[in-house]
C-alpha cells in the first residue's frame, strides 16, 4: 500500500528543493516556444488516484481523435494501471513507474502532460521524458512546463484537465468515458454477482463507504451508511445494496451489513478491472468524495457524491442525473480544506464536537431522499 504521507513530505521537501533550485534553469533553456507542431508521440503522467485516472481519460481520447496517428503512453503506478488498460489502442503502452521504466524515457517524447495536480517529482519527470511539458500552475512546477492551468476552484476537474489539451489544438466534449474491462473480467464480474445470491431481477445499488487512508476527513459516518442502506431497503422492493471495498474495508462493511441478507458485502473480492464491470450493473451508486465514485459516473450510474472538507465543484461526481451533498460552507469556516490540486491535505482544523462536522453535517434523511429521488426518476 503507498504511504501516502510519507510520500507526499518527501516530495514536499526534497523534489521540492529541486524545482525551486533547477527550474529557474529549466525555464530559461527551454526551448518549444510559439505553436507546437503536430505530436507523434506523446505521454501522460498520473501516478496514483484512481478518481484522478478515470477524470483523466477524456483528454486521452481527445489527443487521440486530433492525432489518431500519435502513439500515447501513460506513465502510471500499478494500483491505477487498470485504468488505462483496455483502451481498443487508443493508449499505445501504459508504463509502471519504477526506475529503469523512468531512465528509458530521455527526451523520447513531444510532449508531455502532467495530469498530477500537485507534484514536484512529476513535474521533474515530465521535463526529463519531454520536449514540452504540460501541466497545473501551483508553486515552482509551473517553471517545468511551456503551458500551465490554473487551480482555482471555478469549475470541474475534467474541463481543468481537457483544457491542457489546447495547447496542441485538442478540444473536445466535457464529459467522462466509460472505463472499460477485460471479457474475462465481465465473465468474473458477473460469476461473483451469481455466486452472491443476485439474480436478473435484482436492482443493485452500491455503496462505497470507505475513503483514502490519507482523507479519513472525507469519510461519512458509517452508522449513518448503515442507516440509510435498512431505509432503502425498507422503500423499495426487489433492491439489494452492494458493498463496495479492498479486503482493508471488510471490517467496516461487515458493520454495514449487520447481517441484514439484503446488502451484499463484495469487500476484496473483485479485481479493480472487475470493479468497472460490477458497477455498470447498478442502478444508483451512494459513495464518499473517492475513486469508485467517480468510476460509477463514468460508467453512467447515476451517482451520489458525500461531500465534507472537499470541493464539488471540482470533484463531484460529473455528468447529467448525477448529484452531490456537501454543507461544509455552510458550518465551516475552512470549507473547503481539502485541496489536493494544491498540494492541501489537512487533519481538521476543527476540535472536539466540531471535528469533521462538515462531512457529519449530512443527514440520512437528506441521503435517502436524493437517493430515491435518483432511482425514481
Amino acid at each position: 500500500m503507498i504511504d501516502v504521507k510519507f510520500l507526499r513530505t518527501i516530495d514536499k521537501y526534497v523534489f521540492g528543493a529541486v524545482t525551486l533550485s533547477v527550474g529557474p534553469l529549466v525555464k530559461a533553456f527551454s526551448r518549444g516556444g510559439g505553436e507546437p507542431p503536430a505530436p507523434r508521440k506523446v505521454l501522460l503522467i498520473k501516478l496514483w488516484a484512481i478518481g484522478d485516472s478515470v477524470l483523466a481519460l477524456p483528454l486521452i481520447y481527445a489527443i487521440k481523435e486530433k492525432y489518431p496517428d500519435a502513439e500515447i503512453d501513460v506513465l502510471c503506478h500499478p494500483s491505477n494501471k487498470p485504468v488505462f488498460e483496455n483502451t481498443g489502442g487508443v493508449i499505445s503502452g501504459v508504463i509502471e513507474v519504477n526506475t529503469r521504466n523512468v531512465l528509458g524515457m530521455f527526451r523520447r517524447y513531444d510532449v508531455c502532460f502532467d495530469t498530477e495536480p500537485y507534484l514536484n517529482f512529476s513535474s521533474i519527470l515530465a521535463a526529463f521524458a519531454a520536449k514540452r511539458r504540460v501541466g497545473f500552475r501551483n508553486r515552482f512546477r509551473w517553471l517545468f512546463y511551456h503551458h500551465a492551468v490554473g487551480t482555482e476552484i471555478d469549475r470541474h476537474a475534467v474541463g481543468k484537465t481537457l483544457e491542457m489539451g489546447t495547447y496542441i489544438g485538442v478540444s473536445g466534449p466535457v464529459r467522462l468515458v466509460p472505463v472499460r474491462c477485460s471479457a474475462e473480467s465481465a465473465e468474473a464480474a458477473a460469476t461473483l454477482l451469481a455466486e452472491s445470491g443476485i439474480t436478473k431481477g435484482d436492482t443493485l445499488v452500491g455503496f462505497c463507504a470507505s475513503v483514502g487512508t490519507s482523507v479519513k476527513a472525507r469519510q461519512w459516518p458509517r452508522e449513518n451508511f448503515r442507516e440509510a442502506a435498512r431505509r432503502l431497503l425498507g422503500s423499495e422492493k426487489g433492491v439489494k445494496v452492494v458493498l463496495l471495498g479492498t479486503m482493508e474495508d471488510r471490517e467496516l462493511n461487515e458493520f454495514i451489513r449487520d447481517g441484514n441478507p439484503g446488502i451484499v458485502d463484495l469487500s476484496g473480492k473483485a479485481t479493480l478491472e472487475e470493479t468497472f464491470c460490477l458497477v455498470r450493473s447498478m442502478k444508483a451508486f451512494l459513495s464518499n468524495d473517492t475513486g469508485p465514485m467517480h468510476i460509477a459516473a463514468a460508467q453512467g450510474v447515476r451517482t451520489l457524491g458525500l461531500f465534507g472538507p472537499s470541493s464539488p465543484i471540482l470533484w463531484g461526481p460529473f455528468g447529467e442525473g448525477n448529484s452531490h451533498i456537501s454543507h461544509g460552507p455552510e458550518v465551516c469556516e475552512y470549507c473547503p480544506c481539502n485541496l489536493p490540486h494544491r498540494g492541501l491535505v489537512p487533519e481538521c482544523y476543527l476540535k472536539g464536537d466540531r471535528k469533521d462536522i462538515c462531512i457529519r453535517a449530512i443527514t440520512v434523511d437528506e441521503v435517502c431522499g436524493a437517493l430515491l429521488g435518483m432511482m425514481r426518476s
